[in-house]
């Protein structure tokens, strides 16, 4: 069947083609070129290896495309698109084994170069790069470079939050919008190339659900030597209460408190540990809201499993078990010592008093004691300073707005009641003496 080319006036040039009967139409060229085949029927057309059926999808290497493009390149074949200028590397992506790879390739050799070259992911109008595999390995989500240096910066994922935004947040979902009571939600873990558990941390559900619900509690696993599953070591509690145990056991896990749990023998079950400059170094800080002031409430209680031993009361009094006290007298400990001297002036000076402290009701019993300013006039040995309150800088918000102001340093005169002790022993013993001398004149003279 016979294909007319027309020319025409404009310099086009028209493939005049008869009405296909029953049969196909075929233009042969050059072998070469290739060959064109198209099929009237279905109106499909075949150019050797890339077929476009009557659908408009594109099929290379395969004349049954099933998508818009569908490429088909064997066990062994690889599927390489040119680089901006097409001289040095290519874009390959190989589906030889069941792996999908994309990566840079040099063009003398069929092998991804992992030296020179990242992959990257860019969305959006405007092209934001959203997503890089450096040519370390690193995953960086949010950034292009490696963040900070060192350990950090040499971490294998790396996300940086939006400016503005949640400054690096990593979610974990669940599939189902009402989680049971105790069920694992989400989970972390950390794993040795031989598939061993070196820490695992799970998102532990409460059973509850609801637009501004966070419930559930963190946890916080690893696994000892041998051990054949994970122990459970730290939680974090929906109520923001933080336990922490080496063998998994709590007093109360649910407990409205903070708890430290230890089971080794023969050692603290917590230590405090302050390495800052000498002379501002402080320990543990115990603080009401408000001042009870009283012998029921307390700062530190000391229980020997149900028995209370002994107990720092919120009015400033110890209480505990009498004769327990010890202080240390061991003469190899003491150095420059020699025997004290006369007492019986300075204590005959000291002025008992009986006084309510400040914060005291008018109506509770009076207390016994000294002044301090009076004692210092005859023994400032024994006077100390005593500090009511530590100074603290204002607290602020973003805005630089006080939300608490500073507190200022309050100094109080104390005394040192156990060296005043054993002044009084001193003058008791000089008071004895003379009682002695005057018993053996009294006696000598009843005798004359």
């Amino acid at each position: 069947m016979p294909i007319k080319l027309n020319g025409a006036t404009n310099g086009s040039v028209e493939l005049d083609v008869p009405a296909a009967v029953g049969s196909d139409l075929q233009i042969t060229l050059p072998a070469t070129a290739g060959t064109a085949l198209v099929k009237a029927a279905d109106g499909s057309v075949d150019l050797g290896s890339v077929d476009i059926d009557s659908s408009g999808r594109v099929g290379i290497g395969t004349s049954s495309p099933s998508g818009k493009l569908d490429i088909l390149t064997g066990t062994t074949g690889n599927v390489l698109i040119d680089a901006e200028g097409g001289s040095n590397f290519h874009a390959k992506i190989v589906n030889d084994s069941g792996d999908l790879v994309v990566g840079a390739r040099s063009t003398s050799a069929d092998t991804i170069v992992t030296s020179k070259r990242s992959t990257v992911f860019k969305t959006g109008s405007s092209e934001d790069e959203r997503l890089r595999v450096d040519s370390s390995g690193r995953l960086l989500v949010g950034t292009s470079s490696q963040i900070g240096s060192s350990s950090a910066g040499n971490a294998f994922l790396q996300i940086k939050g939006r400016s503005g935004g949640a400054v690096g947040r990593l979610t974990l979902a669940t599939t189902n919008s009402n989680p049971g009571a105790n069920s694992t939600i989400g989970s972390i873990y950390f794993t040795e190339t031989s598939g061993g558990n070196y820490g695992l941390i799970n998102c532990v559900s409460d059973g509850t659900s609801g637009t501004n619900d966070y419930p559930g509690r963190l946890t916080f696993s690893t696994t000892a030597d041998g051990a054949a599953s994970p122990t459970e070591r730290m939680r974090l509690t929906q109520q923001g209460l933080l336990k922490v145990s080496n063998d998994g056991t709590y007093a109360s896990s649910t407990g409205p408190y903070h708890e430290f749990v230890s089971s080794y023998s023969d050692e603290y079950a917590f230590r405090v540990w302050h390495r800052g400059n000498a002379n501002q170094q402080y320990g543990i800080y115990v603080r009401h809201l408000t001042d009870q002031n009283d012998s029921v409430r307390t700062f530190l209680d000391c229980v020997g499993n149900t028995s209370l031993r002994a107990s720092i009361r919120s009015n400033g009094g110890l209480a505990n078990y009498q004769s327990n006290n010890a202080n240390l007298c061991d003469e190899r400990e003491k150095k420059n010592i020699v025997s004290l001297d006369t007492k019986w002036d300075k204590v005959k000076s000291w002025e008992l008093k009986k006084f309510h402290y400040n914060e005291d009701a008018d109506t509770d019993d009076k207390r016994y004691g000294v002044i301090a300013q009076q004692v210092e006039e005859q023994c400032p040995e024994v006077l100390t300073d005593w500090l009511k309150q530590k100074a603290e800088d204002a607290v602020l918000d973003e805005d630089g707005n006080v939300v608490t102001p500073a507190v200022p340093e309050i100094l109080r005169k104390g005394v040192k009641e156990q060296q005043m002790m054993w002044m009084a022993i001193k003058a008791l013993q000089e008071a004895q003496a003379l009682i002695e001398t005057l018993e053996d004149r009294v006696t000598t003279l009843e005798a004359g």
